[in-house]
C-alpha cells in the first residue's frame, strides 16, 4: 500500500485518519494522522507506513518490526510513545505520540541562514533532555525487572524535536541495538548504521556501538547546535570519513566568544576519538553540563519557548517546511464518510473568462456547490485550521475554458458543452495541472495573511491570468482591488506568476476564483 497521492481521508489499521504527509526517511514514510472516536473525540498521532522497498527485504521487515519491540517497552518523556503496531496490505504500520513542532536540524538551518546563534544555556539544556532519553535506555529496566542496554546509534540533529513548548523529543529508534542477558533481539557485529558526520569513529572503523558511542553523537550534537555548522561534514562521503576518523572537532569558543573554556574542555572530551577518553556515562556528561549551565532549568525552559515561539513563527517560509498552522488545520478537517478516494483530479475545469460584473455570480455557483468542490478540492489546497474550528480553502472554477487572444470576455457556453475538447480550445487538463504544482503556495498565502480566529467571512478573490502567445510568464491580477493591496493579494499574484502554465499557440485570458470558506467544526 503507497500513500503517495491523495492521501486524505484514507483510514489505516481502521482507525487513524491520515490527513498530511509529514517526511520520508531510510526505513518508512511519516503521515500526520488522528485517530477518530465517539462524540467527536479525536488524538492527533504520527503513523510511519514502511516503504515497499524495504518490506522486500528481511532486514527491513526485522528492523521496522523491532523499533516497535523497543518503543513498546520505553516509558520516558523525552521518547514519543508507540500507540499502535499492525499490518495492512502488507505494510507495517507503526503509529506513534504526535510531536507538534521542529526537528533540531530544521531549527538549525533556521538560525544558521539568520547567523543567529543559539543561546549557550539553551544549546546545554536541550542536550541534557537528549541526554536524560539516552540514559533511560543505556540502563533500561523491563517489566520483568531485567536489564537490558539499548543504544540508539542515530543521534542526530533531525532525529531530536522541540514541540512549540519547548520541550526536546529523542525519534527513531529504527537501528538501535539491544544487548543484555534479557534482550529479545540482538546487535549485528561488524555493521555499521548510523550517520556519517555524527557517528562516533569507532563505530565507522567496525567496532559495535556501545553507550560511549552516543554520547560522541550528543557530543557532535551539542558542539553543532553551540557554532550552527557540522563539525566534519564534508563535501564528499569519503573526506566526511575522513574528519570522522582523523581530525580532532574545532573548539565551540572558535566560533563565539560566550563560550567558556571549561564547556570547551567538556566538549572535547566528549568527541575523543578514544572512547576511553570520554565521560563514563552519558549519566556523568550531563550533570557536568547541569554544572556549566547558569540559568536554573525552569529559566533556561522559559528562555526556549520564548525563543522557539518567535522562530517558529518565521521558519517554515525560511527553510521551506510547512508551518504549524497547516498542521492543525489537517487535523481539524472533517472528511465526508462516503467520499470517494482522491485517485482523479482533484482541480476542476477552469471557468472562461468573465466580464467584472459576473464575478459574483461566478462565486454563487461555487457556494452553491460547496460540499463537493471542498471534499474534491482537499487534496490540492490543504484545509486551514485556528482555534476550535475547520477552515477549507477551496479553489475552483466553472465548466470551460476557451482560448482568446485578449483578455476579452468570453461568453459562458451552454450546458452539457464542455464535454469533449475540440481542436482549437484551450488545453484544460494541462492548465489545470499546472495551477495544482503551485496549490500549497497558495494556500500558504492564506495561512500567513489571515486571521484565522476571526468570525467574519473570508474576502473572495479572483485571481485573472493572461497567458501570453507561446508561452512566457504570466500576467496576474487580483480582484477586487482592494484585496489586491493587501499582503494577501500581493502573495497570490506572486504565486500565481511561478504557475508552469504551458506554451499555447494564441494567448487566453480567465479568472479561478479562490475563496477561504470557514466552518465551524461542532
Amino acid at each position: 500500500m503507497e500513500l503517495t497521492t491523495g492521501p486524505d481521508s484514507q483510514l489505516l489499521l481502521g482507525r487513524y485518519r491520515v490527513v498530511a504527509r509529514l517526511a520520508e526517511g531510510g526505513m518508512g514514510k511519516v503521515y500526520l494522522a488522528r485517530v477518530e472516536g465517539a462524540e467527536g473525540f479525536t488524538k492527533p498521532v504520527v503513523v510511519k507506513v514502511m516503504r515497499a522497498d524495504m518490506r522486500a527485504l528481511e532486514d527491513g521487515n526485522r528492523l521496522f518490526s523491532r523499533e516497535a519491540l523497543i518503543l513498546s517497552k520505553m516509558r520516558h518523556p523525552a521518547v514519543p510513545g508507540i500507540i499502535d503496531f499492525g499490518t495492512q496490505d502488507g505494510a507495517r504500520i507503526m503509529v506513534l505520540d504526535y510531536v507538534h513542532g521542529y526537528s533540531l536540524a530544521n531549527w538549525l538551518d533556521y538560525r544558521f541562514n539568520k547567523r543567529q546563534p543559539i543561546p549557550v544555556d539553551l544549546c546545554l539544556l536541550i542536550v541534557r533532555r537528549v541526554l536524560d532519553a539516552l540514559h533511560y535506555a543505556h540502563t533500561f529496566e523491563s517489566a520483568e525487572g531485567g536489564r537490558v542496554e539499548i543504544v540508539h546509534r542515530d543521534v542526530a540533529a533531525d532525529n531530536v524535536l522541540v514541540d512549540h513548548k519547548g520541550y526536546v523529543y529523542l525519534l527513531d529508534f529504527g537501528i538501535a541495538s539491544i544487548t543484555g542477558k534479557d534482550r529479545r533481539v540482538t546487535a549485528e557485529g561488524g555493521t555499521f548504521r548510523g550517520k556519517l558526520g555524527y557517528a562516533a569513529p569507532e563505530t565507522v572503523e567496525g567496532s559495535r556501538a556501545t553507550p560511549l558511542s552516543d554520547q560522541y553523537s550528543a557530543g557532535v550534537l551539542l558542539l553543532e547546535l553551540l557554532s550552527l555548522e557540522a563539525p566534519f561534514q564534508a563535501d564528499s562521503v569519503a573526506e566526511t570519513v575522513l574528519r570522522m576518523v582523523q581530525e580532532d572537532a574545532p573548539l565551540a569558543s572558535s566560533f563565539r566568544a560566550d563560550v567558556p573554556p571549561e564547556l570547551d574542555r567538556a566538549v572535547a572530551r566528549v568527541l575523543a576519538k578514544d572512547p576511553r577518553a570520554r565521560f563514563p556515562s552519558v549519566f556523568e556528561l550531563g550533570r557536568e553540563l547541569r554544572r556549566l549551565q547558569k540559568q536554573d532549568d525552569e529559566e533556561a525552559l522559559q528562555e526556549l519557548r520564548r525563543t522557539i515561539e518567535q522562530d517558529f513563527e518565521e521558519l517554515p517560509s525560511a527553510v521551506g517546511v510547512e508551518s504549524l498552522k497547516v498542521r492543525e488545520a489537517a487535523l481539524s478537517r472533517i472528511f465526508d464518510v462516503g467520499a470517494p478516494e482522491f485517485s482523479t483530479p482533484i482541480l476542476g475545469p477552469l471557468s472562461p473568462p468573465a466580464a467584472p460584473q459576473s464575478s459574483r455570480p461566478l462565486l454563487t455557483i461555487l457556494a452553491a456547490s460547496g460540499v463537493a468542490i471542498a471534499l474534491g478540492l482537499g487534496a490540492l489546497i490543504a484545509v486551514l485550521t485556528g482555534g476550535d474550528g475547520e477552515q477549507v480553502v477551496v479553489v475552483a472554477g466553472e465548466r470551460e475554458l476557451k482560448a482568446t487572444a485578449s483578455a476579452a470576455p468570453v461568453a459562458e457556453p451552454p450546458p452539457g458543452a464542455n464535454e469533449a475538447e475540440p481542436p482549437g480550445r484551450t488545453p484544460t487538463r494541462e492548465l489545470n495541472q499546472a495551477l495544482q504544482t503551485q496549490g500549497a503556495a497558495f494556500e500558504r498565502c492564506f495561512v500567513d495573511h489571515l486571521d484565522l480566529d476571526r468570525e467574519e467571512p473570508s474576502p473572495e478573490v479572483l485571481l485573472h491570468f493572461t497567458i501570453p502567445p507561446r508561452g512566457g510568464d504570466a500576467e496576474v491580477a487580483v480582484e477586487p482591488r482592494e484585496i489586491a493591496k493587501t499582503p494577501l493579494g500581493t502573495c497570490l499574484a506572486r504565486v500565481g506568476t511561478r504557475v508552469p502554465f504551458p506554451a499555447l499557440d494564441e494567448g487566453v485570458s480567465f479568472r479561478v476564483p479562490v475563496r477561504a470558506r470557514f466552518t465551524t467544526a461542532k
